[in-house]
């Protein structure tokens, strides 16, 4: 038997509320789709992606997954409790009724495309939850041999994922240069004091 990581990843039932853009997306009744090459992360950070097979079940609206991983780095920082829960990154195919309440806009969103599912401690929903315990309350009853199909990709969330990636490491380049100026400051070149 393969080392697993269990996750309840969202309840679509709920509304997700992104508070730094003051933003709710209501996914109630929405049609849910998942990319054939979905992928899983630690952080959202596109140079963490582990490989292994996903199988993802959706019952009475949440969203399930469980990641078998060719390594065991993930399922070790899961066991150790270094990652407590999880999230995912979606692409809104479409929406409709925006609206504004109180300075925050609202999405009722009828279709989306789930392309990422990450290991993080700061989930948008609280709710989620990732552990190696098949018997956690929360996993115990999920019928992992019922997979959801998934669909080819357009491409959109390659391009996405691959801006994400060129932007880390864009912020990474930025980094390096200031710690190398702090450095320099206090008399260290390539690891040496000058």
């Amino acid at each position: 038997m393969g080392k697993y990581v269990y996750m309840k990843v969202c309840d679509f039932k709920e509304p997700s509320f992104l508070r730094e853009k003051n933003l709710i997306d209501l996914y109630y009744g929405a049609k849910i789709t998942f990319a054939n090459n979905l992928v899983v992360t630690m952080n959202h950070q596109p140079k963490r992606i582990f490989d292994g097979e996903t199988v993802l079940v959706l019952e009475n609206g949440v969203l399930y997954a469980r990641f078998e991983g060719v390594n065991d780095r993930l399922y070790r920082y899961v066991r150790q409790g270094k990652f407590l829960h999880c999230s995912y990154i979606y692409r809104i195919s479409e929406h409709h009724n925006r609206s504004n309440v109180e300075n925050t806009e609202v999405r009722h969103i009828k279709k989306l495309h789930v392309f990422e599912i990450c290991l993080t401690n700061t989930p948008v929903n609280k709710g989620t939850i990732c552990t190696v315990d098949s018997q956690h309350p929360a996993v115990q009853n999920i019928n992992w041999m019922e997979n959801i199909d998934r669909v080819q990709s357009d491409g959109v969330e390659k391009f996405q994922f691959e801006s994400r990636l060129e932007e880390f490491e864009q912020r990474l380049k930025e980094l390096d240069r200031h710690f190398n100026k702090i450095l320099t400051k206090r008399g260290i070149k390539n690891g040496e004091i000058i």
